[in-house]
């Protein structure tokens, strides 16, 4: 069984972590982490876990001590230091967040107004779908979840246009997703007066997550010739 650990646990990514791992045959959960629940019970946060999950909640270096595998479901600018601990004690890292996602980083100090800690790294970090990029995975201890829209546009795409069935000048993916996709943290844009029945713009093929990465998969394994994304 693979030892598996998730920090950050208690967000609605670290959540979906906590159910599919609890029942997972090959993996069991060593540990979890939470900074603003540390001590709880997952099921006190989460009541749907209740007996089916009663982990406590511990510090981010108990789940990298425990675990093989480390799962960080943080914001960004959270998991770089994370991701050096794993590497140097041989332990493979998956960030949820955006930390390896962009192969830039200019683009990530505009975006994210950080800087690579090890540019190493990060230029030995994977952009992770495995539907596409199954073998370039394989071997990886720094791995970069990609995010939603980067992952259903491209997955939706490929058969299509692999097979002939598309144009593949000018297409629009016109994208909309859920609040939760904002987090758990309370703003004006997640209010639920304001978005109750609502749609609104959230980001156009200016925001990082259609930065260079995201673009690769679009534009050479989908070789679009022009493409635009629009997603409320």
């Amino acid at each position: 069984m693979i030892k598996a650990g998730i920090i950050g646990a208690t967000g609605y990514a670290g959540a979906e972590l906590v159910r599919i791992l609890t029942t997972h045959p090959k993996a069991e959960i060593a540990a979890i982490s939470s900074v603003s629940f540390e001590g709880k019970a997952i099921s006190e946060v989460y009541p749907a876990f209740y007996k089916l999950n009663d982990m406590v909640c511990e510090d981010a270096d108990s789940v990298v001590e425990k675990s093989d595998v480390i799962f960080a479901a943080l914001p960004h600018g959270l998991s770089q230091e994370l991701a050096q601990k794993c590497f140097d004690k041989n332990k493979i890292f998956i960030d949820l967040g955006a930390d390896f996602r962009l192969e830039s980083e200019e683009e990530y100090k505009q975006w994210y107004g950080g800087e690579y800690i090890n540019k190493q790294l990060h230029a030995d970090s994977v952009y992770a779908l495995p539907e596409l990029f199954r073998e370039n995975i394989k071997g990886k201890k720094t791995i970069a979840n990609p995010g939603c829209y980067t992952t259903g546009v491209p997955l939706a795409l490929a058969p299509a246009v692999k097979n002939g069935l598309v144009e593949t000048k000018g297409i629009i993916a016109d994208c909309k997703s859920g609040v939760t996709g904002a987090g758990r943290g309370l703003s004006q844009g997640t209010h639920y007066p304001d978005l109750n029945t609502r749609t609104r713009l959230r980001l156009t093929d200016t925001h990082p997550k259609l930065s260079r990465r995201s673009r690769t998969l679009q534009e050479r394994v989908l070789r679009l010739h022009s493409f635009r994304i629009f997603c409320l």
